[in-house]
């Protein structure tokens, strides 16, 4: 059996919220399930982010195998890795994965020369098979679900099925991170109520088809059973001590009667557990009744995915919201006492001024309490990358320059400079009402640490559109 060293690529930006690799936890649970001795290293807990700090792990532990896994912002901390480590052990297999090796698996291999395979979508299957071809010196264009290096280039193998069971595997290997190491950093979604908290995935998959959205898991729902999903959090509760959940599925509410259920159950076995969506509520397919048992089970956050408050451009980017239902569902979650975030995206293909300035209005009205603005970027992998190629818009030749919130791609049909200043602009024009700071406020779990926090963050915020 192998040895496998996991690493966690990471950068220092001020805007990039710290949480467990939930991936290469999914990993090392499934590696350990089969035999192999797995060990993580995320980077993402150290201050500095500095590639270095693996070294010693990787001449002390003396992996046969390594994997890392990175976002496209944190591709050049990918590349040092496996550089590092190709120079400390020259016949060491390097495999890597995440959302950038999936959206970018030959410019992985080009600019990785170090890199023996870039795994495509869920790992957990294609790395244990990897780690079976390599040790049986078997051809790696055999194993579905990655691209590998062949001898004329990049060859990308079979696709591989989605997991289509995922009660069938094992929980996270939360033993092999350091939890303590987390709650020292903002997390996904920065507001908390409880430090003790763990990311958690009831599912995977999303069917709608937002054009800014890389779907990494695949466009095919797979929700986990309410059974599974509440013996997770039963297990973090009484044998970690985790108080708070953060749940970062792409669409958590899709089947009414699984919610219920996961409610329901959190509330018969006595879990005081505190919940939090930053991510995947689907906003207007949540009813009145849905939003009653979230909060009973513990719910005081939900984040809702506006974008824009343009039809044509609700159309154009495949969004599609019903206002109404997502009005009613804002209201409803408002009068219960939760904090609402809001999602919006400026800069769309084509957006004039008037429509920034018409969804900027619309988030000023409505009853959220925070709100994060982002510039929409065409990543490889999205169909805002194709409509970028169709406008003729001159893109990166990498990835890694490009944020959610600093990227130069414009977009819209207004100068980066108006992007730029109705961005600003609105920060002050939101949080400048008192009554919805008042609401805030009130509302706002530890309030003596996150207050700060978020005077912070908005300060820096109004920076970042300088």
């Amino acid at each position: 059996m192998a040895k496998v060293l996991l690493l966690q690529a990471a950068t220092h930006r001020w805007r990039i919220e710290r949480t467990q690799p939930l991936g290469l936890m999914y990993l090392a649970s499934t590696l350990r399930a089969r035999g192999h001795q797995p060990r993580i290293f995320d980077l993402r807990t150290f201050d500095d982010c500095e590639p270095e700090r693996a070294r010693p792990v990787l001449r002390d532990f003396k992996p046969d195998v390594l994997g890392i896994s990175s976002h496209s912002p944190e591709s050049p901390v990918m590349y040092r890795l496996a550089a590092m480590a190709r120079e400390e052990r020259p016949d060491l297999p390097i495999f890597v994965g995440g959302s950038h090796a999936t959206n970018y698996p030959d410019e992985t291999l080009a600019q990785g020369p170090q890199i023996d395979a870039a795994v495509i979508g869920e790992g957990e299957r294609t790395l244990l098979e990897l780690i079976d071809a390599w040790g049986s010196d078997s051809p790696l264009s055999a194993i579905a679900g990655c691209v590998v290096r062949g001898p004329n280039g990049p060859e990308r193998t079979a696709p591989r099925e989605p997991i289509e069971d995922l009660d069938s595997l094992p929980f996270p290997a939360w033993d092999l991170i350091d939890m303590q190491a987390y709650y020292r950093y903002p997390r996904l979604g920065v507001i908390a109520a409880r430090r003790e908290y763990m990311l958690m995935l009831t599912s995977r998959g999303c069917p709608y088809d937002c054009a800014y959205c890389h779907h990494n898991m695949g466009r095919r729902y797979r929700p986990r059973s309410a059974g599974n999903v509440v013996d997770e959090i039963e297990r973090l509760y009484c044998d970690y001590g985790v108080r708070e959940i953060v749940i970062a599925d792409d669409s958590f509410n899709l089947i009414r009667e699984r919610v219920h259920k996961i409610c329901e159950m959190i509330l018969e076995r006595g879990l005081k557990i505190a919940i939090t969506f930053p991510t995947g509520i689907r906003g207007d397919v949540l009813d009145d009744e849905t939003l009653v048992l979230l909060r009973r089970a513990g719910t005081y956050r939900i984040m809702f995915a506006i974008e824009t408050a343009t039809p044509r451009l609700q159309k154009l980017i495949n969004k599609n919201v019903d206002f109404p239902k997502l009005e009613r569902a804002m209201h409803t979650a408002h009068k219960l006492g939760m904090l609402l975030h809001g999602a919006v995206m400026l800069g769309l293909p084509t957006e004039t001024e008037q429509e920034m300035r018409d969804t900027v209005r619309y988030i000023r009205r409505s009853p959220l309490h925070t709100i994060g603005l982002y510039r929409a970027t065409p990543y490889k992998g999205c169909e805002l990358f194709e409509i970028a190629k169709r406008m003729g818009i001159e893109l990166p030749d990498s990835s890694s320059t490009m944020s959610l919130w600093e990227s130069n791609v414009n977009l819209s049909a207004e100068p980066l400079e108006t992007v730029n200043r109705i961005s600003r602009n609105a920060y002050f024009q939101f949080y400048g009402n008192p009554l919805r700071m008042l609401s805030l406020i009130s509302r706002l779990p530890n309030k003596l640490l996150m207050l700060p926090l978020l005077v912070k963050l908005f300060i820096k915020n109004i920076r970042g559109y300088g």
